[in-house]
């Protein structure tokens, strides 16, 4: 029994670090880097369309603690996302969710009307 709660205890200790550990290599990143570096290169339309409009919770107006991505304001106000740590994690563990062969919400605009 004692080693069990010596194994609850360390596994309490490491998620504790892994929590240090993300805190300390974060950062936040504009949205116009984002794309390039974490969305595939996809369009900011595309990004808003298939990921933002799908997956609400993404917004940091929708869900403060794990949103990672500022709404839109309009022009002239810039969007970031505020974690790049909160933002890779999102998206690894919904990959399944989301596929990036997927066109441009234009392209399947047209395609629904045709």
């Amino acid at each position: 029994m004692s080693q069990d709660m010596n194994i609850n205890e360390l596994v309490k200790q490491v998620k504790e670090l892994q929590k240090l550990v993300l805190a300390l290599t974060d950062q936040s990143m504009r949205f116009s880097q984002a794309r390039k570096e974490i969305f595939h290169g996809k369009s900011p339309e595309w990004v808003d369309f298939w990921i933002v409009q799908k997956h609400p919770e993404v917004l940091t107006s929708n869900n403060p603690k794990t949103g990672f991505i500022t709404p839109r304001l309009g022009s002239g106000h810039p969007r970031y996302i505020t974690s790049v740590n909160l933002a890779k994690l999102w998206l690894f563990d919904n990959r399944a969710k989301i596929d990036w062969t997927l066109p441009e919400p234009k392209t399947w605009e047209k395609h629904l009307a045709a």
